[in-house]
């Protein structure tokens, strides 16, 4: 769903990514018992179809799985 023309929605999200603590994205949490076994690794296709989407070059889709998740910060 596309809310960029939507100022009330996009404050509404960055309301809720907003840790109120720390004022800082949840997305920089660090999670340090998480491991790979955690994570949707079905969704590694989707996630390469995806970025083919965007751009049929584009270095994800020669890389493993495990490098992608290290060039995505995860």
């Amino acid at each position: 769903m596309d809310i960029t023309d939507s100022p009330i929605q996009l404050n509404h999200m960055y309301n809720r990514k907003s840790n109120r603590k720390s004022n800082t994205y949840a997305e920089h949490k660090i999670f340090p018992y998480v491991i790979i076994k955690n994570l949707r690794m079905d969704l590694m296709d989707k996630v390469r179809n995806l970025a083919k989407s965007k751009n049929p070059e584009h270095p994800w889709l020669k890389m493993s799985d495990e490098e992608i998740l290290k060039c995505a910060g995860i």
